[in-house]
Order: structure tokens, then C-alpha cells, then sequence
């Protein structure tokens, strides 16, 4: 590799000091985009639900079950926008499930990001980390419904909550392309012997640091691993409920009287 010059530096002495200075560096320039993006990614997916209560179904005469598979479809930053020139139900599911399509790589790709800069030892609290943020998703999306919410403009309320989000989604996309770095061995922010010190401590891993081939007998093994579908049956049931109080909780706390405005306020705590 370019990083190493000389046989003596794969496996040089390094400082416990200087160890952990790099890990902290690391930190600091993966765990926050990571986290942000995180928190963005709840605060989208609940768009629809403060669309909902400030006039969505009547303006685009959402009907029976059509909120319903709304909900099922998902959301995209760039999408999310667009769907403020939604004028049917199926324009607006159209969307979504682009929006879906585009999104779906989320938490692989975060689990990749997160195996490529840390050990295994240092993954599951970094991915904890980054994980929580949906609690920052949870509290910003209700006083970002309530600040949108209180816009008197042309454009009826929901449209905004497509605008705004999907803008500052947008935005911290390009953010996270120019900020967040490739790999340990391209990026910027590190020495090259930080680069070095980034990769020897990931050879625990034994999975290298970045491979962008896929591999037929990988894929074969994954599927018969009983692991797989524990994990995806864990998913389905976690996100079951998940999905349900995340789209509907704003219709069900406006349905106990309060307006629409201390709806979204109600949100910031559940």
C-alpha cells in the first residue's frame, strides 16, 4: 500500500496516547454527520404525519386506506420536496416509493461506514451513538412541525413541511458529501501515519477496509445463516409499531381535542 513505505511501519509501535488522540479524531469526524443524518432520517419520515393534521387528506382527497399505504411508502430528502407539488394520491405515492428506494441503503451503508473507521470492541457503542439520534429526530421534528405550522403563507401549511424538511435534509446531504471522508486511507483530516495508525488498529476485523466487489459465495453464505432472518424478523416486528406511532401519533393526540399547533408540541416528548 502507499501508506506504508517500509516493511518496519505495518507494524510499528504506537503511543496508547497518540491512540487514542486518533480515536478521538475519529470521532469527531464520523459520529456527527452520522448522527445528524441519523436524527433527519426520523424527522422526514414523520413529515407526512404532521401533513396529516395541518390539512394533506382534505387537500388532495386521500381517501379509505390511501393515507394508510401513504405511510408504508417511504421518503427521501430531494423527494420530500417534490411532494409539496403532490395533487393526488398517486403522484404522492409515486414519490415516496422513489424517495424509498433511494433511502433504503441508509443503515447498511452507515454499518459499513461505522466497520470501516472502528474496531469490533469500538462498533456497537459508536453505532449506539449515532443510533440514539432518533431521539434528537423525535424532539426536533415536533418543533420544526410547530415552527413551520405557525408560517402564514400562500401555500397551505403542509406544503411548507415538505419544502423546509426536504430542503435541510437536501442541504446536510451535500454536507455529508464534501465532510464526511471516503476511507482511513483517503482521508484529508489524518496524517499519513494517522492513516496507518487508522488501518493496523482494524486488523483485528479481518474484513479489511473497504471491498466494493460482490461476491456470489457471500451472499450465499449470508442467506443460510440463521442470523439473517432473526435479524430481519427483529426489524419487522420492532418497526411495526414503529411505523404506526410515528404516522399516525399526530392524528390520534389531535383526536383527543388539541389543536393542531399544540399537536406538533405534543410530539417533541413521545
Amino acid at each position: 500500500m502507499a501508506l506504508f513505505d517500509t516493511p518496519d511501519q505495518v507494524n510499528e509501535v504506537v503511543d496508547p496516547k497518540e491512540k487514542r488522540r486518533l480515536e478521538r479524531k475519529i470521532d469527531f469526524m464520523i459520529l456527527p454527520y452520522l448522527a445528524v443524518c441519523y436524527a433527519f432520517f426520523y424527522i422526514d419520515k414523520t413529515t407526512l404525519s404532521y401533513a396529516a393534521i395541518f390539512g394533506i387528506r382534505e387537500d388532495l382527497d386521500l381517501a379509505g386506506t390511501e393515507y394508510n399505504w401513504l405511510s408504508s411508502i417511504f421518503y427521501f430528502g430531494f423527494f420530500l420536496m417534490l411532494q409539496a407539488a403532490c395533487s393526488n394520491f398517486r403522484t404522492l405515492a409515486t414519490l415516496r416509493a422513489l424517495g424509498g428506494a433511494a433511502e433504503a441503503c441508509s443503515d447498511p451503508s452507515f454499518m459499513l461506514i461505522t466497520s470501516m473507521w472502528y474496531s469490533r470492541k469500538q462498533q456497537p457503542v459508536r453505532i449506539g451513538i449515532w443510533y440514539t439520534a432518533n431521539g434528537l429526530g423525535i424532539a426536533g421534528g415536533g418543533l420544526l412541525g410547530y415552527s413551520i405550522g405557525s408560517i402564514k403563507g400562500s401555500l397551505p401549511s403542509w406544503k411548507y413541511e415538505f419544502l423546509i424538511i426536504g430542503a435541510l435534509c437536501s442541504v446536510w446531504g451535500v454536507v455529508m458529501f464534501i465532510m464526511l471522508p471516503d476511507s482511513p486511507v483517503t482521508a484529508k483530516l489524518l496524517t499519513v501515519k494517522q492513516r496507518r495508525m487508522a488501518i493496523e488498529r482494524l486488523r483485528e476485523n479481518q474484513t479489511g477496509v473497504e471491498n466494493k466487489h460482490l461476491k456470489g459465495y457471500q451472499v450465499k453464505e449470508a442467506f443460510v445463516d440463521c442470523k439473517l432472518y432473526i435479524f430481519f424478523i427483529l426489524g419487522v416486528v420492532g418497526n411495526i409499531p414503529n411505523g404506526g406511532i410515528s404516522n399516525f401519533g399526530t392524528i390520534i393526540i389531535k383526536g383527543f381535542g388539541f389543536s393542531t399547533l399544540v399537536t406538533t408540541l405534543m410530539q417533541v416528548s413521545h
